[in-house]
């Protein structure tokens, strides 16, 4: 099992199976975090003194006859690049620093973690299936909505006094809206229930650890 890297770090955690083995883990995460946080510092010193760089190539550049400039301006690029190299290596160290916390967190080491996450994790699930609940409700309502207005064409007086073919263009007016009107709910019913078996999964993952 491969501790030193982050995919590594990543694969290993979702075959932690004690606790035992999950202390050993986030001692590996912990010390991949603090290499993550060295590189991020050295990045720092670095782009720090890149601009006393940029001001020392002007000058010295100015003081040059002008073929002498183009070496002068091949180092200004050379050090924009590493500007950009330096910008780039940080934001990719923060950015797995914090899914690798992400996944320290979900990691308990003793029992009085683990079940403190177990109730947490509860706690979510319960929210997330109360969300749904509501989102629930909110679909019959437009439906029923969409049903009393598609009868109400089909039955009113219009309907009686007009073309069949205008009532037929008006039940697919008030068919497009209910499906317009249900769209994003129904995105969001669908992520919450993506959410609740993720939630479900983590709960049966931590329940097994002892």
């Amino acid at each position: 099992m491969d501790l030193t890297s982050f995919d590594g770090l990543a694969s290993a955690q979702k075959q932690v199976s004690s606790l035992a083995e999950a202390e050993e883990w986030a001692t590996s995460a912990k010390a991949h975090m603090h290499r993550l946080s060295a590189i991020v510092a050295d990045c720092d010193q670095r782009l720090a003194s890149l601009p006393a760089q940029h001001v020392s190539a002007k000058i010295e550049a100015m003081q040059r006859r002008w073929w002498q400039r183009l070496f002068s301006s091949a180092l200004q690029k050379d050090l924009k690049l590493q500007e950009t190299e330096h910008t780039t290596r940080k934001q990719r160290a923060i950015a797995t620093s914090g899914v690798l916390q992400g996944l320290i967190d979900d990691t308990p080491t003793n029992e009085a973690e683990r079940v403190a996450l177990l109730k947490d994790l509860k706690a979510t699930k319960k929210s997330l299936q109360l969300d749904k609940r509501e989102l629930g409700a909110q679909l019959r309502d437009i439906r029923a909505d969409a049903r009393r207005k598609s009868t109400n064409a089909a039955t009113g007086f219009l309907a009686l006094a007009t073309d069949r073919k205008f009532t037929a263009m008006d039940r697919r007016n008030i068919r497009a809206a209910k499906e317009r009107a249900v769209a994003g709910p129904e995105q969001l019913k669908n992520l919450i229930d993506r959410q609740i078996l993720d939630v479900e999964r983590q709960i049966a993952r931590i329940e097994a650890l002892r």
